[in-house]
């Protein structure tokens, strides 16, 4: 499925996250998978969508691909938690400092920060 918002040269952004996704042991089966990648890329272009994920970011990932904010946002959840539960040792490795699982929103931030240090390199 094509991200509207990374069109204009932005598709290898997404090839990038679903990349980084199976890094951390993600597996695509889960709905949560392919919308963390298209948040991330969205995120990595437009770092503000960070900056209220329920009201801009959520929203704009689930008219993309058809269902609600809040069925996203409980997808990308059940996907961390999936990680964190098979790997927890990969999500550290990959820059999530503490000993409990990452919210959304620094899941999401982080992937989108890699991004954008990858587009910009």
């Amino acid at each position: 499925m094509r991200a509207r918002h990374c069109e204009d040269g932005r598709e290898e952004t997404l090839r990038r996250a679903w990349g980084m996704l199976l890094a951390l042991g993600a597996a695509p089966t889960y709905a949560g998978f392919r919308q963390a990648a298209a948040a991330a890329c969205a995120a990595a272009g437009r770092p503000e969508l960070l900056l209220s994920l329920s009201k801009w970011l959520y929203p704009l990932v689930a008219e993309e691909q058809g269902t609600t904010a809040a069925a996203v946002e409980r997808n990308i959840r059940t996907l961390i938690d999936r990680v964190w539960r098979r790997s927890p040792e990969l999500l550290r490795q990959a820059g999530f400092a503490g000993e409990r699982r990452p919210t959304c929103g620094e899941f999401v931030g982080l992937l989108a920060a890699r991004l954008a240090g990858a587009e910009r390199a």
